[in-house]
């Protein structure tokens, strides 16, 4: 079960814990929610350790300035869904780069930025 606070903003996905009480209510799966939201039920959590094309794991050094206010986002496009709105002038450690894309990490939340958005310290590949 994956539950995304409605009070959250942007609502970041959560593993819920879930357990069974086989005596009342055999097959059934159950959670306990203390604030409203949306309940996403699946059948198993996807294994989300697959790199992009074309993606290079960067090392440590490389890091990455927002020149604007940008967006955060799932994935490198700009049809991505945006998981934060990142402020002007706030530096991240790049993990990863696809043409056009850095992938950081802000609050533990990673997702991708457009290169044409931040600035590039000499040790991260060229944009």
């Amino acid at each position: 079960m994956i539950f995304l606070a409605q009070e959250q903003a942007p609502r970041v996905p959560q593993e819920l814990s879930t357990y069974t009480v086989d005596e009342h209510f055999p097959g059934f799966t159950c959670t306990t929610i203390y604030e409203p939201g949306i309940l996403v039920l699946v059948e198993s959590l996807p294994d989300d350790t697959s790199q992009p094309e074309n993606s290079s794991i960067l090392s440590d050094g490389c890091d990455v300035t927002t020149l604007y206010i940008i967006n955060l986002r799932a994935e490198p496009d700009l049809d991505g869904e945006v998981l934060a709105e990142l402020p002007h002038s706030q530096t991240y450690p790049a993990l990863d780069h696809v043409p056009g894309w850095y992938r950081i990490s802000v609050d533990g939340v990673e997702g991708w930025v457009s290169d044409a958005c931040v600035s590039a310290e000499d040790d991260c590949p060229a944009q």
